[in-house]
């Protein structure tokens, strides 16, 4: 007996149609709505048309593009290839910094925290943090909008390192959503992990080798450097490329979800239902000013459009998420993009822009 569900309730039915509800498969899309005070004509006109509009950004690329968008009342969503695991990046600093929050709201912790920066913090990637001298201080807050605003991924791993790996991925099971992510690491573990599919023995390099490494030039030149700091020849690396090894660490499932599942993580955030109304506000204000999303789905935007966001970036990888404002034919969307397999990474941003352009153009976003 086919059944029919709301947004983000039970898993979807790949095959069926049932009173209210409509299932739309084609390349990988899937078009949900479910029963209420829709207007049908409408309703059937936007998810269709972003459904098949994903279709054709993702046939003309380079690469290839994952969406999953819904509203916020969880009755109507468009899952394009969304139901697959994802690379993530650094769009994991959004579960990561509602974890930290969820502390504070419980009073075990405070924004107002003091971290000591130290020696082994420091990691290649975004953000400023890095150029702070060990023995430095900032605020608990400070660390979550440097993660998150900015993409410090020095930050980020000072997170991780006070509340601790496990306890992290043990509170994101329990959020909606969570348990269609794969574990959350530091940024400094991707890169041991990454590193270690070309040579075992790159797990008793240190901090400030990896960050030498990932330093020293185009994707050959951090081979050789990987070799010099490990004092082998660059034969007797596992793999012939820089990107295989990426690829083969993607592979593992770390820091990884679904679409759907990052949806529902989002919606739920949205919603008020992770965080208080103050720790609510606090991270989507950082999330609202990020310094690194001007190329993706927001350049796409209309001018203007309020767009709580957070991006990631790696080799092959582009992301992008968050709650955009609500327009003339929306109360309010959540959407999650990633686009992989591209040589050059602004062929995965204009992917991620032409979806912007999309969702701008056909529900009227304002």
């Amino acid at each position: 007996m086919l059944r029919c569900r709301s947004l983000f309730g039970a898993r979807r039915l790949i095959l069926g149609l049932c009173a209210g509800t409509a299932i739309l498969l084609a390349g990988g899309i899937a078009v949900t709505e479910t029963p209420g005070d829709r207007q049908t004509a409408t309703v059937e006109e936007w998810t269709e048309t972003l459904a098949y509009s994903f279709a054709e950004i993702d046939r003309r690329a380079p690469g290839t593009l994952g969406v999953f968008v819904a509203d916020l009342k969880g009755e109507r969503s468009v899952s394009y290839r969304a139901d697959r695991q994802w690379y993530l990046a650094s769009t994991v600093k959004v579960p990561l910094a509602i974890a930290v929050l969820q502390d504070v709201d419980s009073g075990k912790r405070s924004l107002s925290d003091t971290i000591t920066l130290e020696k082994s913090d420091y990691v290649d990637g975004a953000g400023d943090l890095i150029w702070e001298p060990p023995g430095a201080e900032l605020s608990l807050g400070e660390a979550i909008q440097g993660a998150i605003r900015d993409s410090d991924s020095t930050a980020s791993d000072l997170l991780i390192r006070e509340m601790g790996a496990a306890t992290v991925n043990a509170r994101l099971e329990r959020m909606p959503g969570g348990k269609g992510f794969g574990d959350i690491t530091s940024i400094l573990q991707v890169r041991y992990d990454a590193f270690e599919e070309l040579h075992p023995a790159a797990d008793a390099l240190s901090n400030i080798d990896i960050i030498e490494i990932n330093t020293a030039g185009d994707y050959q030149a951090r081979r050789r450097a990987l070799a010099a700091k490990l004092g082998i020849s660059e034969r007797n690396l596992a793999l012939g490329s820089w990107s295989q090894a990426f690829e083969r660490y993607y592979a593992r499932g770390l820091n990884s979800a679904s679409l759907e599942a990052f949806g529902e993580l989002l919606a739920a955030l949205a919603r008020g239902e992770l965080l208080s109304e103050e720790s609510t506000d606090f991270l989507l204000d950082a999330m609202s000013g990020i310094t690194t999303g001007n190329s993706r789905i927001a350049a796409g935007l209309p001018n203007g459009t309020w767009f709580a966001q957070k991006t990631g970036t790696q080799i092959g990888r582009v992301c992008n998420v968050g709650i955009i404002k609500a327009g003339s034919r929306v109360d309010g969307l959540i959407v999650a993009a990633c686009a992989e397999g591209m040589t050059d990474i602004r062929d995965g941003e204009a992917m991620l822009r032409d979806v912007g352009a999309t969702l701008g153009r056909t529900l009227s976003l304002e």
